[in-house]
């Protein structure tokens, strides 16, 4: 339960808030879908974490295939 604080202060969750989390008894899984997490953990952080955008990369994958669709429909 320390650890979990610790970390969760650390990411800028406010005291009660980090608490409630660290004290609940949900797992990991159950802990990630709260709005709470979903505030300190932003997209930027993920990436900074070496971490890769699931959405950038559904986005360059369309484009590759919108590409590749025109340049065969010119044809």
């Amino acid at each position: 339960m320390r650890t979990r604080y610790r970390k969760l202060r650390g990411y800028g969750i406010p005291h009660d808030e980090a608490l409630k989390l660290a004290a609940s008894r949900k797992g990991y899984w159950n802990s990630s879908k709260t709005l709470v997490l979903h505030q300190a953990i932003s997209n930027e952080r993920l990436t900074k974490w070496g971490l890769k955008s699931l959405n950038l990369h559904l986005k360059s994958s369309q484009f590759r295939f919108e590409y590749k669709l025109k340049r065969y429909l010119n044809y």
